[in-house]
């Protein structure tokens, strides 16, 4: 498994070096590699990693469009979470009025992209949700 690991590593490194930027939670299961991303090319060398191993692979694909209606922030400061917790540390943070693009929700958390590119978790209370008009 040390190989795979590595190679796991290694996709990482290629595809999605910063977590700020690109969404890469990959774990090793008893029999393959699952979890998510938001890189079609790391979904795309995980598939084929697995494959040449003989494993079995379950890695999603956040999209890289919109999959829900724009939200906006209302908060006049919003913090943006590494993780869907309140405890989580810092990414970032947005701002009053910025639209932000929603890329998954979680019960109340939306994991979404900030102009800045960004990718993290935000408690629901701090945006309104629409239509993206």
């Amino acid at each position: 498994m040390d190989k795979i690991e590595r190679a796991v590593d290694d996709i990482r490194r290629k595809w999605a070096p910063d977590g700020r930027l690109a969404v890469f939670e990959i774990s090793l299961l008893p029999k393959g590699v699952g979890g998510v991303t938001s890189s079609r090319d790391a979904r795309d060398a995980l598939r084929r990693l697995a494959a040449d191993a003989g494993l079995v692979e379950k890695v999603e694909l956040i999209p890289d469009g919109v999959v829900a209606p724009a939200a906006v922030v209302t908060a006049a400061l919003a913090p943006l979470l590494g993780e869907p917790r309140l405890s989580a540390p810092r990414a970032s943070e947005v701002l009053h009025g910025e639209v932000l693009d929603v890329l998954e929700g979680r019960d109340d958390w939306l994991r979404v992209r900030a102009p800045d590119g960004y990718i993290a978790w935000l408690n629901a209370g701090y945006v309104a949700t629409g239509p993206t008009e």
